[in-house]
């Protein structure tokens, strides 16, 4: 009988030294440091710099800080968007204008229209008017019957239409509720 021959030893000895090797090899390189700079020890942070003397900060030129810079900046964006708004929405301000409302209805159509554009400083010329014509309750009731309760409401709400518009809102709304509630018109119902 014959014995293997020591032929095969190479076939079986190179594999095993590849193998050996690669996890040598894989194990020095998981040792090496972080990549990304991180301390894999987790050592104390670095010491935050001295804070400056008292003196220094009281000698430091005073100015307008970041925000005061960023509030100006936005102001004056507003205001130019504000007058480009304004001369954009000059044709539709004179058409309004042009329809010359008098009556209490087409006065409250007006200011509507406005309070949709929003534009709080046109409205408030023909709010004064409308005030001006001291409705009576029953006149007052008819023309929140016919334009709505919501747009008084909105008058009431928005402080850029006070105290006109408050004023208006809260004279039509008291008109309406007394109406509602008076004895004499729900006998008819």
């Amino acid at each position: 009988m014959k014995t293997s021959s020591p032929n095969c030893l190479p076939w079986i000895a190179t594999p095993l030294i590849a193998i050996a090797l690669c996890v040598a090899g894989s194990s020095a390189a998981l040792a090496q440091a972080d990549p990304f700079g991180g301390d894999p020890f987790g050592s104390a942070p670095a010491p935050k710099p001295a804070a400056e003397p008292e003196d220094a900060k009281a000698d430091a030129p005073k100015g307008p800080t970041a925000d005061d810079v960023a509030a100006a900046k936005q102001a004056l964006i507003d205001r130019q968007a504000k007058g480009i708004e304004r001369e954009r929405m000059r044709p539709v301000l004179d058409a309004i204008a042009e329809t010359r409302p008098s009556s209490p209805v087409e006065l409250m159509g007006a200011i509507e229209s406005l309070m949709n554009l929003n534009q709080p400083d046109d409205a408030k010329p023909y709010l004064q008017k409308l005030l001006a014509l001291k409705l009576n309750d029953e006149a007052l009731y008819v023309l929140q019957r016919k334009v709505g309760s919501g747009v008084f409401f909105r008058l009431s709400a928005d402080k850029r239409y006070h105290p006109e518009g408050h004023d208006l809102a809260e004279s039509v709304l008291n008109a309406a509720h007394k109406q509602v509630r008076d004895p004499r018109r729900l006998d008819t119902l």
